[in-house]
């Protein structure tokens, strides 16, 4: 499955997340533990949300079910106005190389390859063949993140910063429609963040949907949502 809103309609309205009577439940000790349990919620396009709540709240788990890493349930889950339970493995995962960005607290950048490698890994994977090309477009992209120079630099010789703004690259180098980013922030200082966030709330504005799980404040000067989330149950501010 190909999903491309632009070009075969799926999808015409803004929501292309929906999820309705979702719960994610694991055993515990023999009994069940609700970690999610949301009766409805939907995200659009062009606009930037914020989940906020506490370590155990449930916010990763939302995050990674909405990004295809983590299987609900039960309830329904709509992704560009296609039932998710009706993909299969494949599909799953050409949605996630190229529909979705993600973006992590640990980055988790391949330290055995360059940095401009690794923002390239979601393009490999993608199998486009235009790799030169695309090596052109990403050398501006260092220069659009005040980081030229570093593109042949190992992980190892980078900043957290630097890594924070590669990770991010690797996030949008297929231009996805969804970017996922979580606790993004949550080892940079404040200039790092403010330019995290900055970053966002633009890609946010260019069209694409933008959710951010995060324990800062500060993140709710950006988004347009603010939903706070708290043994699974979701309110919105």
């Amino acid at each position: 499955m190909n999903i491309d809103n632009n070009r075969d309609g799926v999808c015409m309205n803004n929501k292309i997340i929906e999820l309705e009577n979702v719960k994610k439940i694991y055993k515990v000790d023999n009994n069940d533990f609700i970690a999610l349990n949301i009766n409805n919620i939907s995200f659009e396009k062009g606009k930037f949300y914020a989940i906020i709540g506490h370590s155990g709240s449930g916010k990763s788990t939302l995050l990674q079910i909405i990004g295809l890493i983590k299987d609900k349930t039960n309830g329904t889950y709509k992704l560009f106005g296609k039932n998710v339970d009706e993909m299969n493995n494949n599909e799953k995962a050409n949605i996630r190389n190229k529909n979705i960005g993600f973006m992590f607290q640990d980055f988790y950048l391949d330290e055995d390859i360059k940095a401009i490698e690794n923002v390239m890994l979601p393009y490999y994977i993608s199998q486009k063949k235009d790799y030169k090309e695309k090596q052109k477009s990403i050398y501006q992209m260092f220069n659009e993140f005040n980081i030229t120079g570093k593109e042949l630099n190992y992980p190892k010789c980078l900043s957290t910063g630097e890594k924070a703004r590669v990770s991010l690259m690797r996030a949008l180098i297929n231009n996805p429609d969804i970017i996922l980013a979580d606790e993004p922030t949550g080892n940079l200082d404040k200039d790092n963040e403010k330019m995290i966030f900055e970053k966002l709330k633009k890609y946010a504005s260019e069209g694409k949907c933008v959710i951010v799980v995060s324990h800062s404040s500060e993140v709710s000067e950006y988004a347009d949502v603010i939903i706070r989330i708290e043994k699974g149950i979701i309110t919105y501010e």
